[in-house]
């Protein structure tokens, strides 16, 4: 049985851009494919919404490739990813 959920403001928008990422083959999220499929919830919002899904896909590409870069310059380095 999945998890109903309900949201609205902040939380919401942000369950929007998981589900981008669950939904975008050229990313590949894994963790957001495994949360997204464990809730009951109405993402028709974020699937008609196409720019806003666009834009999660090029920040989301740009920023792992700057991480990326910044890992390969410093391998003992920590990423803390901080969403609010």
């Amino acid at each position: 049985m999945n998890e109903r959920i309900a949201l609205t403001g902040v939380p919401e928008t942000m369950l929007q851009t998981v589900y981008a990422r669950a939904r975008e083959s050229a990313i590949r999220d894994k963790k957001a494919e495994e949360l997204v499929a464990k809730l009951d919830y109405d993402f028709s919002l974020a699937e008609r919404d196409g720019a806003m899904r666009s834009g999660v896909i090029a920040r989301t590409i740009v920023l792992d490739r700057l991480v990326g870069a910044f890992l390969k310059k410093n391998p003992g380095a920590t990423v803390v990813n901080i969403a609010c």
